[in-house]
């Protein structure tokens, strides 16, 4: 990775062989809006504007009139002084663009056979969207396996590109070739925007904010991650090591208290993952780019139109220009977007393991017809897809139609076609925003709301099928007589189809099983797609018919009218309820199918799929709970993906604990709302340990089978068990660890505090103990004394010192560490916390690790209880790394961290590691001989802004080392609340910028970018530094307005400023105090929304 692309935050673990799992950077992003600002312009100003008429002048060009088959329709070709690239369009005079009839309809023969020129370009587009949606379909296994999606981007972005801009050398008298060259160019597009849609996905995945969680700092290797602020917030996040995260259940925010917490409703209606608002984003963010890049090259197009007299060889030019656009705007996304391959996809034939495209075509269609015949059981999806099928098919047939009718019925001119265009896109933005003012304020549901947009649709077709009636055609206008009427119609077609795309695919999500997002809204595009195939064929039948395009509005009417009775259909809560039990059927119990990787569902299922894992509700609950003396149970959501992670954990552990009478159940909270909330559930996965109905507690062990297994087990036994010559030898290897104290029964004082200390550390140790002399002597022990059993190393540690807990503490923790371990989510916080140094051995293969660990053996052994030394994984957990203030990309690496001063000393990656220089390293550390690293932003020349900016470099200073109460903020850039603070932050900070600026500073630091010496458990953590007490500071924990924060200024400094009451006199006194703390208000505001709306992943150091 290039020094713009290091990281601070946590790397997701790698799903599969080969995944990239690098941060998303702001540059690979800018590929990827790149590319949306290319390909968009195809779609609108070429599809939507310029091809139809190109292709249909084009074969005008070569055609004669129907009537007798041997007048041109073109003036070119009556014309010898005009060439085909100078020619206007023009109608034959016997024309009447207010009356046409059958008379001057114009036609083209391909293969003998008979062709309207309007027609012409209807079966084209039927053309391409067929192929277009085989080739979609054929290709999607490529594009999500493997390392093909980059490469097959832009190789459809330039065949794409290529074959529009080739259009400049398209004549009429090779029309057909204009046709093939359609065909292509739209076939790629669409091919390529799939390829597009499916880096998204990944983008999410590997973007900062997913990665360390919205307002949650990176997270520590032990999983622990700090919250929102508070306790109530979580996030359904996976973090690398974080075996112990769960969904949220509430939000935590209602109104203006960000302590506030919501009603608790279905979990699946509350909840909203910081994917899915982070996708929404960069999506809309992506289309509006697209939009408007759209909307300035459609009016470049629309003045070299005018300029070029609007000719055959204006279209011609403008869309080669269109091509040209599309090809040079493809270089930044060809050249920052990430290959980001997909898993591999592995097919069984025969024993051998395969990769071919036949394979990736058949997996395809393979997914397509699975996802398909899982929609028989989901009623509403199956009514809504069919209304999306005649409702997409209707509006991209109505926008195809309406171009030809204007140019052909109306005799409109290019320019004026390429306005309606950018009105209607207009108007498309407009809808976009105004339909969801519409649905507040009419009450109206997202079903509702797009029932009202095919409504307003219908207006279109049937404004035009008004020119029938004799009395509205003898007036001359209204109907579509005139072409003027285009572009009222043209804001209606927009406004309605700004409502549709907002609402239709988000609609469709709601119906959507959990877990078979990407599978199902394939099945969406593809619908989209394969619908068009359709309509303008049926068109172009009734234009050969007819001989004009009018007598279409009745087919375009009826099209558009089919859906609304399917989508009155559509029950919503019927089609969740469906959705979660179709979700539930394919997950089932014991069955290991959330976690599995792409193409594994083509494998054989396992034969035998009993669960050992009970399934409890309110009624059996409590039963159950009275008939077992120990039980663990999860209460779990179905579309938790925490809960998919842990399921064949789970499974593996409850059947080894079966034997041992320990059962592990398990609560569906979707089902059972009422008793989750009678068991406190606030998250989800959430263990629990019973120890009957009214008796629980907190399940404090890792998530994975042996740490379950392990952790139960304890519980299972006594505090301390008792140890006898039979059973020692069983006792001694019943866990990884096993402390055992010998002590002479007399001995009160010793057997009492070894008591009191398994009773603490029963969840983390197993302890016994024994008063028997001879089993003791038998050990080569001696009373008193305690014997730490482990199954590496030295095998057993002896204890005989003062018998007092903290000391034994934390000798149980040096001896329970290997001399060179290995650091992973379960042995992370006890290196940790286990008060001494930690040595990082950053390794990217086991060989490597291995190597280090034989070779740092006698450098451990020497300085063991003074520092511990472990190798990490650095392909799986490298971005750690960077918190070291290492290279996270360079690797072998070297660092020690001192949790006890908070300090890091990173080891100069320049230099070989070897145990000669590490061993003086780590003396040279433990003597205080080695400056610990500091990472810090340059200091600010000057400070803008009420608000203080502090660095690591100028903490001491502008905090510690002063007179003021220092109010300071740690925030992080991608934290969402950090960013709704901002401005009342500075509304704060500017009550205080004058009068009392010499006893009150209110500042703020990026953790994320400086080292600070405090403890920091969320973003935001607010901490006031009282002048004359900066060793206590006090953390706020109230509401964050302006109002609660300057009275806990008040209340908490020393020099108890009421800044508030101060502001409220000069008030009084008509001072106005507000202005600027307003202003400043809505400037942070504007900065944090254009933020946000950049899509910012603050991942560049």
């Amino acid at each position: 990775m290039r020094a713009g692309d290091e990281t601070e935050t946590s790397m997701a673990r790698p799903q599969y062989p080969g995944d990239d799992t690098r941060p998303t950077s702001k540059k690979e992003l800018a590929g990827w809006y790149s590319y949306g600002w290319a390909a968009e312009v195809f779609t609108v100003c070429a599809m939507g504007s310029f091809l139809p008429i190109t292709l249909e002048q084009m074969a005008r060009d070569r055609g004669v009139l129907l009537s007798d088959k041997v007048t041109p329709c073109s003036a070119t070709l009556n014309s010898p002084s005009k060439t085909s690239t100078q020619a206007q369009w023009t109608l034959p005079s016997r024309y009447d663009a207010g009356a046409p009839t059958v008379v001057n309809q114009c036609v083209v023969y391909i293969l003998g056979v008979e062709i309207n020129t309007a027609s012409f370009a209807m079966y084209t587009f039927s053309v391409s969207v067929f192929i277009q949606a085989i080739l979609i379909i054929s290709m999607s296994g490529a594009a999500d396996h493997g390392s093909h999606r980059k490469l097959l981007l832009v190789a459809f972005a330039v065949i794409g590109s290529v074959s529009t801009m080739l259009f400049l050398g398209v004549v009429p008298k090779i029309y057909i070739v204009g046709a093939v060259i359609a065909i292509i160019a739209n076939t790629c597009f669409g091919a390529s925007f799939v390829l597009l849609n499916s880096f998204l996905p990944l983008l999410i995945r590997h973007h900062p904010s997913v990665l360390q969680g919205v307002c949650e700092p990176p997270p520590a290797l032990d999983g622990s991650r700090a919250q929102e602020g508070h306790p109530d917030s979580t996030n359904d996040i996976d973090h690398g090591f974080d075996s112990n995260a769960t969904s949220p259940l509430l939000h935590a925010h209602q109104g203006n208290n960000e302590n506030a917490v919501t009603d608790m409703r279905p979990a699946a209606t509350v909840a909203v993952s910081q994917e899915l608002k982070l996708s929404t984003r960069i999506s809309s963010f992506g289309i509006g780019i697209g939009y408007i890049g759209s909307i300035i090259l459609q009016i470049v197009c629309i003045l070299v139109v005018i300029a070029t007299n609007q000719t055959t060889f204006s279209l011609r030019l403008v869309l080669f220009l269109i091509g040209l656009w599309w090809l040079i705007f493809t270089i930044p996304a060809a050249l920052w977007l990430r290959s980001r391959p997909g898993p591999p996809l592995t097919t069984t034939h025969q024993g051998k393991h395969t990769r071919s495209w036949i394979g990736y075509m058949a997996y395809a269609w393979k997914s397509l017809y699975r996802t398909a015949v899982r929609t028989r059981h989901l009623k509403d999806i199956l009514l809504f897809l069919a209304a999306w099928f005649l409702l997409s098919d209707g509006i991209a047939t109505v926008s195809g139609t309406a171009v030809l009718f204007a140019k052909t019925q109306l005799n409109m001119q290019p320019a004026a076609l390429g306005l309606i265009n950018v009105i209607a896109m207009m108007a498309g933005v407009l809808g976009a925003f105004s339909w969801s003012s519409v649905s507040r304020v009419f009450n109206l549901s997202a079903s509702q709301t797009i029932i009202a947009c095919i409504l307003l649709f219908e207006l279109v077709p049937l404004y035009g099928l008004l020119g029938f009636i004799p009395a509205i055609k003898s007036l001359g206008f209204l109907g579509l007589q005139q072409p003027w009427e285009m572009f009222p119609l043209g804001i209606v077609y927009g406004i309605v189809m700004g409502g549709l795309s907002s609402y239709c695919r988000s609609f469709f999500g709601e119906l959507i099983p959990p877990g078979n997002e990407a599978a199902f809204y394939a099945l969406y595009a593809i619908t989209d797609k394969g619908s068009s195939i359709f309509g303008p064929a049926i068109v172009g039948i009734i234009t050969d018919r007819y001989g004009e395009i009018r007598p279409a509005f009745v087919f375009l009417a009826i099209l558009i009218f089919l859906p609304l009775p399917l989508m009155l259909l559509v029950d919503v809560e019927r089609g969740k309820r469906d959705a979660l039990a179709l979700a539930a059927e394919l997950q089932p119990s014991g069955a290991q199918t959330y976690g599995t990787l792409p193409g594994d569902e083509d494998r054989a299922p396992p034969t035998d799929t009993a669960s050992d894992v009970v399934s409890l509700t309110k009624d059996s609950f409590k039963d159950f709970m009275k008939e077992h003396d120990l039980v663990l149970a999860e209460f779990y959501a179905p579309w938790c993906g925490h809960c998919k992670a842990l399921a064949p954990k789970y499974e593996e552990a409850a059947t080894e604990l079966k034997g041992k009478d320990i059962p592990l159940v398990k609560v569906d909270c979707t089902e059972e709302e009422d008793l989750c909330r009678e068991n406190g559930v606030e998250g989800y996965p959430t263990l629990k340990i019973f120890r009957g109905p009214d008796s629980s507690k907190p399940y404090q062990g890792a998530r994975q089978a042996d740490s379950i297994v392990s952790y139960m087990i304890k519980q299972s036994l006594p505090a301390v068990s008792t140890v006898t010559e039979e059973n020692l030898e069983e006792i001694k290897t019943m866990d990884k660890i096993v402390v055992i104290g010998y002590f002479a029964s007399d001995d009160k004082a010793a057997n009492d505090v070894f008591t009191s200390f398994a009773e603490s550390q029963r969840d983390n140790y197993l302890f016994a103990a024994t008063s028997d002399s001879a089993v003791a002597k038998a050990e080569g022990v001696k009373q008193p004394s305690i014997v730490l059993y482990k199954d590496f190393d030295e095998k057993k540690a002896i204890y005989d010192g003062a018998i007092d807990q903290e000391a034994i503490l934390s000798w149980v923790k040096t001896a329970s560490t290997p001399l060179v371990g290995e650091i992973g989510p379960e042995t992370y916080s006890n290196y940790i916390t286990a008060g001494i140094p930690l040595a990082y051995i950053f390794a990217e293969t086991k060989e490597e690790r291995d190597q280090y660990a034989e070779e740092f053996k006698p450098i451990a052994e020497k300085h063991k209880g003074a520092i511990s030394i472990a190798t990490i994984d650095a392909k799986m957990f490298g971005a750690h790394a960077g918190n070291l203030n290492l290279d996270p990309q360079t690797f072998p690496a070297f660092a020690i961290q001192d949790p006890e001063k908070n300090a890091k000393y990173p080891y100069d990656q320049s230099k070989e590691i070897n145990a000669k220089d590490i061993e003086k390293f780590i003396q040279d550390v433990l003597d205080g001989k080695v400056e610990p690293s500091i990472k810090s932003e340059p200091v600010p020349e000057t400070q803008e802004g009420p608000v203080t900016v502090v660095v690591a470099h100028s903490y001491q200073d502008l905090v510690i080392n002063n007179d003021k109460d220092v109010l300071l903020e740690f925030y992080a850039p991608w934290c969402g609340h950090c960013k709704a603070l901002a401005p009342k932050y500075e509304e704060l900070a500017a009550l205080y910028a004058g009068e009392f600026k010499d006893k009150v500073t209110i500042a703020k630091i990026d953790a994320t970018a400086n080292d600070v010496p405090d403890s920091i458990t969320g973003f935001p953590t607010i901490k006031l530094y009282p002048a004359g007490a900066k060793d206590s500071p006090v953390e706020y924990s109230g509401s964050r307005t302006v109002e609660d924060l300057a009275n806990f200024i008040k209340e908490n400094g020393k020099y108890k400023v009421d800044a508030l009451e101060a502001a409220s006199e000069k008030v009084e006194e008509g001072a106005d105090v507000t202005a600027s703390p307003s202003a400043t208000s809505t400037e942070a505001e504007a900065s944090a929304a254009a933020g946000d709306e950049k899509g910012d992943d603050h991942d560049e150091l």
